[in-house]
Order: C-alpha cells, then sequence, then structure tokens
C-alpha cells in the first residue's frame, strides 16, 4: 500500500510535461498537505490544503501560463514554489469553459501517451485496452502504472512493440479497477493481479514505423524521465505508459500519416467523436444552460431537434444529389459541432440538408463549397464522387451571406483539399 494519499479529482502537468496527481504528504512538517512532485528540489515547498487547492480552482485563480500556485493565499516569499498546471479538475479539462476564452487546437485538448506491450500486445490490441497492475512486484511505485489513471477520453495512444508502432488509439472512457485480463494467461505471473485498465479504441497501421529509423528527430523530444526508448532508440523495458510530449505526439502522427493515410483519417474521427462524447458531458453537467437547451445541444450533435427544424426552414433539398424527401437526409452541420459555441450549434444557417454518403464527405472534410456553389473535391476523393455519380454537379448554387460566413470555416478548417 502506498503512503501517499492522491487527490485523484486533480490532474496537474508538471514543468517537465509529467502528468500527476497532487498528493497528500508531510512538507515541512506540515502533515496533511498536498505537493505534486516527487522530486528532492521541492523539499522547501509550501503546500496548500486540499480544500485550499480546490478552492482556487472553482474559482479560477489561474496565472497567465493556465498555472494555479498549489499554496494557501496568505504564503510569502513563494514566488518560485507551487506553480502546477491543472489539466483536469473531476474529468474536465481546465481551465474550465467558464473561465476561458475559446481554444481549438488539438493540444489544447489532447495529452499523448505511449504503450510499449512487450507481451500483451495481440490481447490488448484484440481486447481494446491497455492494463497494468497498480504497483511493481515488490510493492514499489511505478510512475507509468500510475499514468492509467491520468489517461482521459480522447487521448491519443501509441502502440509500441517487436521494435514498431504498429497501432495507435484514442481512448473511450476513464480508467478501471480490473483484475489481470484472463487472455493474458501465464504472462506476468509475477504481476499483482489488481490493477488497472483504460478502454482504447485501437487502429493497426497499414504500415508499421520503426522508431529507430527517425530516432534523429525522435531522440530530442523523448520525456527525460520515463522515456518510452532508450538513446540507442531499442524500447525502454521498465517503462509502460510513458506521458509524451504534444510535439512528439505530432511528429509521430506524421510518420503514420505518411505511412497509413487511411489509418490516420480514422485516428482523426475517432478523436473528434471522443472530444465531443467530453463537450457533451460538459454541457450536460454546466447548470448556467438550461435543461431545454442542454437537450436540444445534445439532439443537435446528431443533427436532429431544434437544429434541424432551423435547417429545414432554410435548406429544402440535398444540394448535390437534389433529394427533397427529408426522410432520406442529414441535418449536417458546416461549421462542425464540437469546433462552435452554443449559439452556432443550434444556428441553421449553420446547416445542409444532404444526403447521407455527401454528408459524410462533406463532414470528413472531402468536399466542400465556394460561397458561389461551385463545389470543390480533394483530389483523392474524385474517384468516390465520380463512382457515386457526383462529379457532374460543378455547382450548387449561391448560399447566404449568413451561410457564407460558415463555409469560410469549414474551407480554412475542415477541407482537406
Amino acid at each position: 500500500m502506498s503512503r501517499f494519499e492522491f487527490l485523484e479529482d486533480v490532474v496537474g502537468v508538471n514543468d517537465d510535461g509529467t502528468h500527476c496527481h497532487p498528493y497528500k504528504h508531510t512538507v515541512r512538517k506540515q502533515k496533511g498537505k498536498f505537493s505534486y512532485s516527487f522530486e528532492t528540489h521541492n523539499k522547501d515547498f509550501i503546500p496548500a490544503s486540499a480544500e485550499e487547492l480546490i478552492a482556487l480552482i472553482e474559482d479560477g485563480r489561474f496565472d497567465e501560463n493556465g498555472k494555479i500556485r498549489m499554496l494557501p493565499p496568505d504564503s510569502t516569499n513563494t514566488k518560485n514554489n507551487g506553480a502546477m498546471r491543472v489539466a483536469f479538475y473531476k474529468g474536465q479539462k481546465l481551465p474550465l469553459t467558464s473561465q476561458q476564452s475559446e481554444r481549438s487546437s488539438r493540444e489544447a485538448a489532447v495529452q499523448y501517451w505511449w504503450v510499449n506491450h512487450k507481451q500483451t500486445y495481440r490481447s490488448e490490441i484484440e481486447g481494446g485496452y491497455v492494463w497494468s497492475p497498480k504497483a511493481n512486484s515488490n510493492g514499489a511505485r511505478n510512475q507509468t502504472y500510475l499514468n492509467l489513471t491520468l489517461v482521459r477520453p480522447g487521448d491519443i495512444v501509441f502502440s509500441y512493440a517487436g521494435a514498431e508502432i504498429r497501432a495507435v488509439g484514442v481512448v473511450t472512457a476513464e480508467h478501471q479497477e480490473q483484475p489481470k485480463p484472463e487472455e493474458f494467461g501465464l504472462t506476468g505471473g509475477h504481476w499483482s493481479a489488481d490493477g488497472w485498465l483504460v478502454p482504447v479504441e485501437w487502429v493497426v497501421l497499414d504500415m508499421p514505423i520503426s522508431p529507430k529509423f527517425h530516432l534523429a528527430a525522435i531522440a530530442p523530444l523523448l520525456p527525460p524521465k520515463n522515456s518510452p526508448l532508450q538513446s540507442n532508440g531499442n524500447g525502454n523495458q521498465s517503462c509502460y505508459l510513458a506521458s509524451v510530449s504534444v510535439d512528439l505526439g505530432e511528429l509521430v502522427l506524421d510518420l503514420a500519416r505518411q505511412a497509413s493515410p487511411v489509418s490516420i483519417d480514422r485516428i482523426q474521427e475517432l478523436e473528434d467523436c471522443s472530444l465531443e462524447d467530453v463537450q457533451q458531458k460538459a454541457i450536460e453537467l454546466d447548470q448556467s444552460i438550461s435543461p431545454t437547451e442542454r437537450e436540444q445541444l445534445t439532439k443537435a450533435r446528431v443533427g436532429q431537434g431544434l437544429f434541424r427544424l432551423r435547417v429545414q426552414s432554410i435548406e429544402k433539398t440535398c444540394r448535390l444529389t437534389g433529394i427533397a424527401d427529408a426522410r432520406f437526409l442529414v441535418a449536417s452541420h458546416i461549421k462542425p459541432w464540437k469546433s462552435g459555441d452554443n449559439n452556432e450549434r443550434l444556428d441553421g444557417h449553420n446547416g445542409l440538408m444532404l444526403a447521407p454518403h455527401v454528408d459524410k464527405l462533406f463532414d470528413r472534410g472531402w468536399i466542400s463549397f465556394e460561397d458561389n456553389g461551385d463545389v470543390l473535391v480533394e483530389q483523392s476523393a474524385k474517384v468516390v464522387t465520380s463512382s457515386w455519380g457526383l462529379s457532374g454537379v460543378t455547382n450548387v448554387g449561391a448560399f447566404t451571406r449568413e451561410q457564407q460566413v460558415f463555409l469560410r470555416y469549414h474551407r480554412a478548417h475542415v477541407f482537406k483539399g
């Protein structure tokens, strides 16, 4: 049993990029206070109590770098102490919506992880999860096991086995306490049976990536502690799940995109879905929104409810197929639901009535439209639009000024062309 008590509602990010829970520890003879690092340079750290820390978070006391200083309000001479960036509080990404301006970049929404499967690769990929014991066989704390408690839905995980990154996954749910999976069999016979499981939707790459082949680019971005790779490019056998930086995560994704573009498109789709799940949960918990509006925002995510009625009042047919029977049409957002504010999510001018196959092309950015109605098709999708009999339509008619605002966003941020 660990001698540390963790404040599990709070997940922070240290300056070195490590994810962590604040933990209760006796610091400078102050019992029951919370620190956030096991490093010796924190020996002079002046801590805050759990109540003080939570009050700082809930009051939105973030500095210009998005950090909360984990200090009592009356602390003095502590300029360099206690800075922790709070990534999540009670499962919500921070700063909370009510405390922040709109942030649309992936960096604000996603964390990256690297799992060294070793012997459990097949079981975990086929089972759709990662699993680890809670501690080393001698009972000692292992940060790369504790990392499973820090992973959040929508995060991206790179699967490393046999000296290759073979799959990329999107986390679909919070960690769960689970015994060692039966399918492990005799593997890890010395591991504790008590562990954590994180559900992951895996996509196996068509062409695996060899980190050794790209070591010159990868090595400078590896974390200084708990690195998934050794300096020579071999896997670090003592590391299970490592937190890696946004820079390294984006680099690996770019390498995977070059080698396996179809696989990465699927990852992006899963990631978008997970992000929408997080946003929907935040809407459901936001008491500043009326129950009726919360319901309509949830329905709008899938093109239903008030949003659909408003779109239908403006768009009577699918502009590409000419189908007018609403039973066979989807109310599709122009500026995606995940990217808009609540007003935009319900705005009828932010929608088109589209046949399902056209909705798929538009939603994933394979096609778009100019303000005057000219049809834009990404080069690799032209064979698909031709097979579906859509290539003969080159202009669908001009859009309203209100629609043009949303179409500019779609062309700039969604369209792949």
